[in-house]
């Protein structure tokens, strides 16, 4: 397993008024090996943005033949379906909106070759 946890905080200062925005970003990655040729992982992450709360979920699982020039790859990305990521940020004396569009739920498939 990885771990990932990151906190951040934003503050402005304006006509002697203080006011923050608080931001927690959480990854969570497992990787498993079911033996020498096969190996799956899987990530998630969770963004709390100003108490808007977003997950996106993928995972992947790789095959690396031993006596071969060739891997795979499959992955599967954005399980969860999300269309946007939404970052809004409002404090005491200003805001801040953005939105942008998320590729939907797909599947891609890799192959790759070693010389």
């Amino acid at each position: 397993f990885q771990f990932y946890f990151r906190h951040q905080k934003d503050w402005s200062q304006f006509q002697n008024t203080t006011s923050t925005v608080d931001n927690y970003i959480f990854n969570l990655t497992s990787k498993y090996s079911f033996n020498k040729e096969w190996f799956a992982s899987a990530t998630f992450n969770r963004y709390n943005l100003n108490n808007n709360f977003q997950d996106f979920l993928s995972g992947e699982l790789n095959f690396k033949p031993n006596k071969s020039k060739f891997n795979y790859k499959l992955q599967i990305l954005n399980l969860l379906d999300e269309n946007s990521f939404d970052v809004s940020q409002i404090n005491d004396f200003q805001s801040y909106t953005s939105q942008s569009r998320i590729i939907p739920r797909y599947i891609m498939v890799t192959i790759t070759m070693r010389f």
